[in-house]
């Protein structure tokens, strides 16, 4: 073998060694995305929609469901098809508790999608930290001696 055949397989060496190292680094960041959206550690960042977010569409079914009081009213006289107060307001509980229930998980909707955005926020910045963190320190470079055989 001459000088240059020499050069050029250690150069395609060289070429396989960084594409190695760049799926190892695609790899890592990938998975550290993976483990933090699906909050698998004990950061307890993600507590977004399981209180507040529950407090907050319990709270706004609540105020929806007071200023719709009007319009179930309505509503019962027309099934009801009766005059008798006590009668109407029979029949509001359980269109009442109907309303209350799809508006409750409406209100729902916000905070899925706020604790989403989080989750994907802190994913992407633990993929990309892993990503761009300096391959030296983290993977050891293949021994040429292992690929050459």
């Amino acid at each position: 073998m001459n000088l240059e055949q020499i050069q050029k397989e250690l150069d395609s060496i060289n070429r396989q060694t960084n594409i190695i190292n760049l799926q190892c680094k695609l790899y890592t960041a990938y998975h550290s995305f993976m483990y933090r959206f699906m909050n698998k550690d004990n950061f307890k960042v993600y507590t977004f929609r399981n209180h507040y977010g529950s407090y907050m569409a319990l709270g706004m079914a609540i105020h929806n469901t007071y200023h719709l009081r009007q319009s179930i009213l309505k509503q019962c006289i027309h099934l009801t098809k009766s005059k008798n107060p006590t009668i109407i307001k029979l029949a509001a509980i359980p269109i009442t508790t109907v309303y209350f229930g799809v508006l409750f998980g409406l209100w729902h909707i916000p905070s899925f999608t706020g604790e989403l955005a989080i989750r994907i926020y802190f994913g992407m910045q633990s993929a990309v930290f892993d990503f761009l963190v300096d391959k030296e320190s983290t993977f050891q470079d293949i021994p040429l001696r292992s690929i050459i055989k």
